[in-house]
């Protein structure tokens, strides 16, 4: 199970998600526009500020955890993983989304949001979800051929 290159891309993805849920997202200078922003408020932005955001990282969390554990059936494993890529890609549009759209950060212009390691998470842990569907794939491919030699 753990000598599978693809179960090690699903458990830096579930370890990235989970840092996702404990890491903020970007931070923000105190101004006026951060105090009156709704994402703002207390300066930093992450997951807790928007109850999707924790559903759909969460949900990725847990859908990446749960296909480590299916090794043995590859069409079930690539079809979590490709569930939690959608998850988790449909997390970091979301959070993208809210934090452009934030209408007292749009008001002002002398706001400066600095990225912060969280910000990058969900990138990563898409990248190490598609490195896995892909080794996956490839797992399945091999096994299909070897059984068409029989």
């Amino acid at each position: 199970m753990i000598q599978r290159i693809q179960t090690l891309f699903l458990l830096f993805a579930t370890v990235l998600n989970a840092f996702l849920l404990a890491l903020p997202l970007p931070f923000a200078e105190s101004s006026q526009a951060v105090q009156d922003s709704a994402l703002f408020a207390d300066k930093q932005y992450d997951v807790f500020d928007q109850t999707a955001l924790v559903i759909l990282f969460g949900l990725g969390t847990l859908l990446a955890l749960a296909a480590i554990f299916l090794f043995k059936k590859r069409a079930v494993q690539i079809q979590l993983t490709r569930f939690a890529f959608i998850t988790t890609l449909l997390g970091m549009l979301i959070a993208v989304v809210l934090v452009l759209n934030d209408s007292a950060l749009a008001k002002a212009s002398e706001v400066v949001i600095d990225d912060e390691p969280g910000a990058f998470l969900p990138f990563l842990s898409l990248v190490m979800l598609w490195l896995a569907m892909r080794y996956i794939q490839k797992d399945e491919n091999l096994v299909k051929s070897m059984d068409r030699l029989r």
